[in-house]
């Protein structure tokens, strides 16, 4: 039950495979064992990638304090209306959350983007 706030586990596919090594020859306690140590796992990397992102954001969001100055200035808030307007008319925004460059947030993922 330690998983990850936005990990996708489903309990109708846990339940389907655990069946389906039952009857491939496992006893259910050994399939139960493969599940836990299959989600552990794919909790471990989804925990990975969401840090992984959030150095990236970390990473882009101080570079861009360092090219446009402070978060609260003008010149940081000008150079961002421009960077997300030039987003919208070029149609990007999509493409950008599709690709994990800007997220629902609206914080962005790579600095070379604004």
């Amino acid at each position: 039950d330690n998983l990850p706030e936005n990990f996708a586990y489903s309990d109708e596919l846990a339940n389907a495979s655990k069946a389906w090594a039952v009857e491939a020859g496992a006893s259910p306690k050994i399939a139960q064992a493969y599940h836990d140590r299959f989600v552990g796992y794919m909790a471990e990397q989804a925990a990975q990638q969401q840090a992984a992102l959030s150095r990236s954001v970390e990473a882009t969001h101080d570079e861009l304090v360092r090219d446009w100055g402070p978060t609260d200035s003008d010149g940081f808030r000008q150079k961002l209306e421009v960077a997300n307007r030039a987003m919208k008319k070029l149609g990007l925004v999509d493409a950008y959350k599709q690709k994990g460059i800007l997220l629902p947030d609206g914080a962005l993922t790579d600095p070379q983007i604004a």
